[in-house]
């Protein structure tokens, strides 16, 4: 410290300036940067733990078609199958290259679901500002949905990924014409014939056209048009798919509410919590416990919509590709039960873009506090999602279908001559993924539509018998949606032949291992 003295001044004195510590400063970040560090953060939370649980048997069916040949592909999904052939085909492809291991087989979907996080971003930032885009690209980065989804080698992180695309570029198309509308119509074609959903984001598209922007429906139904005669040839695999006893299962219990409010609390905060449902199944807790729990988020979504109220048309681009798949889904359950809410992650994106906006409409309410509020409702979301992270990541019941482990009981305890019954297809190709050599075996079909209403196993006392006449052991392997009392008619057929030896479970997955009784009483 100096003191400087001027004659006929009053003194005064100098402070040397020392710079703040670096925990100290503050720290600001680009609207870049921080996207930068948002999509890492996806992709990382997306390739964390990839190989550690079993494939399920919807995994496993993927890895099943992939060893076909190209040009038999479709035709074989049209015969057994509910979905169009986009994703199989690029599966196809990928495998050729990267095998078909577990990691290898849902790296894509990984890939996909990360793409979601920039289109996210890039579709918020045209309806909202830059802070509501950053956002909204977060949300979908840690959404447990989006992350469960981007786990899993099926369609549905793609048809995300398609859905935000053609949305973004139709908007993109009205505003700017010209060969965007082409592009518009690629991307939408592929969005079709990669699942039967993308059909209803098309119609609500479609919808978007007609109440906002009129002037544009000529264009968007020339692009509609060519979308619907790229698709014509597989319409006939379409209509034989819908055929009752073909490719669709019918037998989901009934859709209720609940139902819902599961989808609404997987969209929010991953489900699973509280009895809420997860993404294999649906929850246990009262319905009231349910809206409680989602209350909250579905008070921000219309917190974001009544922010957007006054251009009907950004509003409107992104209600009504969340509303119209979910509504006619539901609508069409209430007759053929099918709802099933992982199926929906697909909208997550759009649910983020409406709860961003939400959040800082509640911030732009209360003035003075606002920053204050902003951060405490984006603690609040992000910390919700933490408890089902972590089950997800490291709970081993998280995932049902545990066919590695039960692979591997068969593959320890076998001995030469054993046989195996698949009670299924879906048995078959799930377990038969992980044995490493082939056991001589029969497929059942599980049920039988008797009349409506009642399943009954194909199997009966004069198979087992013959079975009995050349297989001394047996490993029954049955899975969902076998229930407890098709298990018990099936083995009433096994039981007068056969001693049952053990019977273990895996989650949805269960080997039994009978033993011929003749051979049972001699040991």
């Amino acid at each position: 410290m100096q003191h400087a003295s001027v004659p006929g001044t009053i003194p005064t004195w100098s402070l040397p300036i020392r710079a703040k510590p670096w925990w100290g400063r503050e720290i600001t970040f680009s609207s870049g940067t921080l996207l930068v560090g948002i999509v890492l953060l996806a992709l990382a939370l997306r390739l964390a733990l990839l190989g550690q649980n079993s494939l399920w048997f919807d995994e496993a069916f993927v890895a099943y078609v992939a060893h076909k040949g190209w040009s038999s592909i479709p035709p074989f999904l049209r015969l057994v199958d509910a979905h169009p052939p986009f994703y199989y085909l690029l599966a196809k492809a990928w495998t050729q290259y990267a095998g078909t291991g577990e990691v290898a087989l849902r790296i894509p979907s990984a890939c996909f679901s990360t793409a979601s996080v920039l289109l996210t971003y890039a579709l918020a930032r045209r309806i909202g500002s830059e802070q509501t885009a950053v956002l909204a690209a977060l949300f979908t980065a840690t959404a447990p949905l989006q992350i469960m989804s981007g786990q899993d080698a099926r369609m549905y992180s793609l048809l995300g990924a398609l859905s935000v695309a053609s949305t973004l570029l139709l908007a993109t198309s009205v505003e700017k014409g010209g060969v965007r509308w082409v592009a518009y119509a690629s991307v939408t074609v592929l969005l079709a014939y990669t699942h039967y959903l993308g059909i209803l984001v098309m119609v609500a598209q479609g919808l978007w056209v007609l109440c906002c922007q009129r002037r544009h429906l000529g264009a968007w139904a020339l692009a509609a048009i060519t979308v619907a005669l790229v698709y014509l040839p597989w319409v006939p695999s379409l209509w034989f798919q819908l055929s009752d006893g073909h490719g669709w299962a019918w037998y989901r219990d009934r859709v209720s509410l609940a139902s819902l409010a599961d989808l609404a609390g997987l969209l929010a905060f991953g489900g699973t919590l509280f009895g809420m449902g997860n993404y294999f199944g649906d929850g246990t807790a009262a319905p009231l416990v349910e809206i409680a729990l989602t209350l909250p988020f579905i008070l921000l979504l219309l917190a974001g919509a009544w922010h957007l109220r006054s251009n009907r048309g950004r509003l409107m681009l992104i209600v009504l590709p969340l509303v119209v798949p979910v509504a006619s889904v539901f609508a069409v359950s209430l007759v053929k039960p099918m709802f099933y809410a992982r199926w929906f992650s697909f909208v997550g994106p759009f649910f983020s873009v409406l709860l961003a906006l939400g959040i800082y409409a509640v911030g732009e309410a209360v003035r003075r506090w606002r920053d204050r509020v902003v951060a405490v409702l984006i603690v609040c979301v992000l910390g919700l999602q933490i408890p089902a992270l972590g089950k997800y990541y490291l709970d081993p019941a998280a995932r049902p279908y545990d066919w590695r482990a039960a692979a591997g009981i068969v593959q320890k305890y076998a001995h030469p001559g054993d046989f195996i019954l698949y009670v299924s297809v879906e048995s078959q190709i799930a377990l038969s993924y992980y044995l490493g050599e082939p056991y001589p075996s029969l497929t059942i079909n599980p049920i039988e539509t008797v009349s409506r209403g009642d399943r009954r196993p194909v199997f009966t006392a004069v198979q087992a018998r013959r079975l009995a006449a050349k297989h001394a052991r047996v490993w029954v392997v049955t899975t969902a949606p076998v229930t407890p009392a098709m298990q018990r008619r099936l083995h009433a057929a096994l039981d007068p032949v056969y001693w049952p030896v053990a019977h273990l479970g895996f989650g949805y997955v269960w080997v039994t291992l009978v033993q011929r009784r003749s051979t049972a009483a001699r040991q």
